[in-house]
């Protein structure tokens, strides 16, 4: 990856640096940006940064922010992108809590990078 296609800054310095320490341990060369590091882990075909203690520390807090903003934030015709989170959106509920590496399944762990969200509906939708 050389250049970044995000239009804005979505690592904070201490993520960045976290990142970039984190990629120390790496057997491979991840890269020379936090971005970078956050890439070539993310799209990694065997996810083996689940079994780095130091990876995984890393990206927990900023996969969490990420992952909130992305639920509550990105839209596309004001309806939420992803198309489960949109559906139980759409019908009423909200979002209770992001759970870290919930689902460590090869699927969870493609869909999501293991985040999975709890979702509760007001009880006067179903009264």
């Amino acid at each position: 990856m050389t250049s970044s296609a995000f239009k804005e800054i979505l690592l904070r310095p201490e993520e960045e640096k976290a990142l970039m320490d984190a990629s120390q341990y790496a057997c491979s060369d991840l890269g020379s940006s936090g971005i970078e590091v956050m890439w070539n882990v993310l799209t990694s075909k065997n996810h083996e940064w689940t079994n780095s203690p130091n990876v995984l520390s890393a990206l927990r807090a900023l996969m969490m922010r990420l992952c909130a903003r992305y639920l509550m934030k990105e839209k596309k015709r004001g309806k939420a992108l992803d198309s489960v989170a949109n559906f139980h959106l759409q019908n009423g509920a909200m979002i209770g809590r992001l759970n870290w590496m919930a689902d460590r399944s090869q699927n969870g762990l493609t869909q999501s990078e293991g985040i999975m969200v709890d979702k509760g509906y007001p009880d006067h939708i179903f009264t």
